[in-house]
């Protein structure tokens, strides 16, 4: 059995699916098994996704699926004791050696308390098998399902957070600037805030996609979810961000740091 399992969705990412893939080559250990699930890419990053699977002893899945959905279809397929999911295919990966380290060292047992817990931070969220499967997994939908995830860890007492840690610096797709891009995104944004009962009114361009993606999200299914789950006993900065300056690893795990770092990247 591997001990981790990534977990990685792609939906049309030509555009950064080749870096991200040399920076995933450069995080692996022999201990990690790889599933990646494309949601019927027609851009030409399933072709180079089936490749380079192929080449490295992958798991690769193709299915008509929401990101809720490639999430869970891609846990069960796995098979380590340990998930990482939101290491997509449109980021850099910078430290997952060194995130698996912190969350060993630091996060697993949760020191205050001696619970066992899963972490998450940006772009990148461990859980044992054992608490993905007693919640179920992830739930079918397109935005929000790390949060609904995380909100149900957190009722469980098993979740730290960190808003201030990464392994992974942002990418910047030019597709995503495109208008009918953006406009399918906010109004899949908008119907599954309704779903979770946490749509904004205060946001103007959910507004006025508010008529159309009402009706939309009615005969869906709808979730528990409290807008408050962050307020939860979740956050262990203090505890995580003294360990990172003590293991010498601020240019590698802190969020503020790699995003400087990459910042001038071409296409990132």
């Amino acid at each position: 059995m591997s001990t981790y399992s990534l977990c990685i969705s792609n939906w049309n990412s030509a555009n950064t699916v080749r870096r991200w893939a040399d920076s995933l080559l450069q995080n692996l250990s022999d201990e990690d098994e790889v599933i990646i699930v494309d949601a019927v890419s027609d851009d030409g990053s399933r072709e180079f996704l089936e490749e380079f699977c192929d080449s490295h002893g992958f798991t690769f899945i193709v299915a008509k699926t929401n990101t809720g959905q490639a999430r869970q279809l891609a846990f069960r397929s796995s098979h380590g004791e340990y998930l990482i999911h939101h290491l997509d295919t449109d980021d850099i990966l910078v430290s997952l050696r060194e995130a698996k380290r912190l969350y060993h060292e630091v996060v697993e047992w949760d020191q205050p308390t001696g619970t066992h817990r899963a972490f998450r931070c940006w772009g990148f969220f461990i859980i044992p098998r054992e608490m993905l499967d007693a919640v179920g997994g992830y739930s079918d939908l397109h935005f929000y399902e790390d949060q609904l995830l995380a909100y149900q860890l957190a009722r469980r007492s098993q979740l730290t957070q960190s808003g201030d840690v990464s392994i992974s610096a942002r990418g910047v797709d030019p597709k995503k600037r495109a208008l009918p891009f953006r406009i399918r995104y906010s109004f899949l944004r908008v119907r599954d805030s309704l779903r979770l009962g946490v749509f904004d009114p205060r946001n103007i361009q959910g507004l006025l996609l508010l008529p159309f993606a009402w009706p939309a999200s009615l005969p869906m299914e709808h979730y528990e979810f409290r807008r408050d789950w962050d307020k939860m006993d979740v956050h262990r900065d203090e505890t995580i961000l003294s360990w990172i300056e003590r293991e010498h690893l601020s240019q590698k795990l802190l969020l503020r740091a790699l995003q400087e770092t990459y910042a001038t990247g071409i296409g990132y």
